[in-house]
């Protein structure tokens, strides 16, 4: 009995070792401000000669306003070897393309932190769509329009934590990655409605899923600054 006692602690005292860290309680740290910026605002296609397989013309999506609906944040990182993650819950609509519109902040512990991964969580609120862009395809208006919850992602190498000072982690929305494998093509044959080009989950649905993938996909670049 008091083996089988023992090979039960020794096996709970592992799977604590072995889990991540979750929320953040201790008032010991400093807060972080989330940003989401659109940043490489023109996203390139490429038009393909299907005879010669070889690019033609060139075109560009010209994304001049957003915006975005942040429910949640997340932290996570390496500290000392174990892996940690924390969230803090939000409710903010953001303009992609105002520098400093803020999506929250979240209460970050004192250390160092390696392979940090700055997570925000969109999602639809108050009847708007969880992410909408708007731009300009040769003279045609462009609107995409996620209705989905989509979680977009941003990375630093590694960052310092200190008590009682501010930081800001800003996450660029590289929308030049936006239509990766897309090609004009396509885009020139997509279903306009009243002059416009409308990708959503029900106007040219396959254009669509493309760029929500896109976006799942893609790990921006963050930059980490002390207020």
């Amino acid at each position: 009995m008091k083996r089988n006692t023992l090979l039960a602690l020794v096996a709970l005292g592992s799977l604590l070792v072995s889990c991540k860290k979750e929320n953040n309680n201790t008032s010991d740290g400093s807060n972080v401000s989330y940003q989401l910026v659109a940043a490489d605002r023109s996203s390139t296609l490429g038009a393909v000669n299907t005879e010669s397989s070889t690019l033609q013309t060139a075109a560009a999506i010209n994304w001049t306003s957003g915006f975005a609906n942040v429910t949640e944040l997340k932290f996570e990182a390496k500290n000392k070897e174990n892996d940690i993650s924390y969230r803090s819950g939000t409710d903010r609509h953001i303009d992609l393309f105002n520098p400093v519109a803020s999506a929250g902040t979240i209460l970050i512990p004192s250390g160092t932190y390696d392979q940090v991964k700055f997570k925000l969580e969109l999602a639809p609120t108050n009847n708007e769509p969880a992410l909408e862009l708007e731009g300009n395809y040769n003279g045609t208006p462009v609107i995409l329009r996620v209705s989905q919850p989509i979680e977009i992602k941003g990375a630093q190498q590694n960052v310092t934590v200190s008590d009682n000072n501010g930081y800001t982690a800003i996450t660029d929305l590289n929308l030049s990655t936006l239509l990766n494998n897309v090609s004009a093509n396509s885009l020139n044959n997509a279903t306009r409605t009243n002059g416009q080009i409308i990708l959503s989950s029900s106007s040219n649905q396959n254009l669509y899923n493309r760029l929500v993938g896109n976006l799942r996909d893609h790990e921006n670049e963050c930059r980490w600054k002390r207020k």
